[in-house]
Order: structure tokens, then C-alpha cells, then sequence
């Protein structure tokens, strides 16, 4: 995996299609690949999956904020005149 997506070369290299490796993530705990930032295979064969960090209330301020000011004025509401 790489960026939280898989490689499709490397599941064909491994013989190992989307839905498998998403049930080998969910019986290592995880709801599904979009859940994984990385996952190894290791040479016995169990995956050891690494988690996506969950976004903190300052990373959601922060995209609040940068969606805002994509939006511009009119995302200020309207103008009390």
C-alpha cells in the first residue's frame, strides 16, 4: 500500500485481489483497506496492517478554514446592512 491505496502490482504479484486483503484488514481489526496507510506481508504470510492516524479537532479547523477561504466572501453569510 502506498498513500492509503493499494498497488495493484503488488496484490498481482502476491495473487492477492482487493477483497481478500479488505477481509485480512478487517480480521486484523481494521473496517477496511481505506482504514490502512500501510500494510506489510510478512514472509509468513499475515499482514501487519499500520492504521491512518484520526484527524485531531485542529486538523478539522484547519480544512474548515481552508474550505472557507476556497468559498471566499460568500462563505461569510450575508451582510448585515
Amino acid at each position: 500500500m502506498e498513500d492509503g491505496r493499494p498497488k495493484r502490482e503488488a496484490l498481482r504479484r502476491e495473487l492477492i485481489s482487493r477483497p481478500q486483503l479488505a477481509a485480512a484488514l478487517r480480521r486484523e481489526g481494521l473496517d477496511g483497506i481505506e482504514e490502512a496507510e500501510k500494510v506489510v506481508l510478512e514472509p509468513e504470510g499475515t499482514f501487519t496492517p499500520t492504521k491512518k492516524p484520526s484527524p485531531t479537532i485542529e486538523d478539522v479547523l484547519e480544512r474548515l478554514d481552508r474550505i472557507e477561504k476556497k468559498l471566499g466572501p460568500a462563505a461569510a453569510g450575508p451582510n448585515p446592512s
